[in-house]
């Protein structure tokens, strides 16, 4: 019952706020802590809908061993030379796996992987 999930269930009641429209205008507010909730994401999290989203991004944000995921995301925006200071942790989340699990990208995925001498494992 926090104020953020207050003002969500409140913009969820207007009409025409969908649930990416909603999760994207408190994320532009609170970029650092409240994630984009986006179909395909919300997909491969497993989830039908944002309900659950943030307590699934705060125990994967605080997941990874000895290197939390948020601070392995940070090292990722910084060899991509991104502006940490603008660009969030969860933010590198989002766009990372709606690209990556985006089937209308699947050929352009393959080509930057392989152009990294890489490949991009079969689901």
């Amino acid at each position: 019952n926090s104020p953020a999930r207050q003002l969500w269930t409140q913009l969820r009641h207007l009409k025409g706020i969908t649930q990416p429209v909603a999760s994207k205008l408190l994320a532009r507010k609170r970029a650092r802590l409240i994630p984009i909730f986006e179909p395909i994401v919300g997909a491969e999290l497993g989830l039908r809908d944002a309900g659950p989203q943030w307590a699934v991004m705060r125990d994967l944000m605080q997941s990874g061993g000895s290197t939390p995921l948020h601070l392995q995301l940070e090292a990722l925006g910084q060899r991509a030379g991104l502006n940490m200071d603008r660009v969030t942790p969860l933010r590198i989340f989002d766009v990372a796996v709606w690209y990556f699990a985006n089937p209308k990208l699947t050929k352009r995925v393959g080509w930057v992987a392989a152009d990294h001498g890489a490949t991009v494992p079969s689901t």
